[in-house]
């Protein structure tokens, strides 16, 4: 049967897919394992380490986003 939100948790955490999650606010709240190992191949062109993305607005993967500026 279904064990409810630990097992979603589960299922999230241990999916090779990458999955982020940011709130209405555009603040990534959660990155998983894949996204981080991701994430990490590519570091060099990020402008944050991959461990500071969670608390992020999502605009900083867009060099030039058009929402840069507009999210408070």
């Amino acid at each position: 049967g279904f064990n409810g939100i630990d097992e979603v948790f589960g299922l999230i955490e241990n999916s090779p897919t990458n999955i982020m999650y940011c709130g209405r606010d555009l603040v990534i709240r959660y990155i998983n394992p894949a996204s981080r190992k991701t994430l990490s191949q590519v570091q060099h062109l990020l402008p944050v380490p991959v461990s500071e993305i969670e608390g992020q607005k999502i605009d900083i993967f867009h060099k030039n986003s058009p929402l840069n500026g507009l999210i408070e």
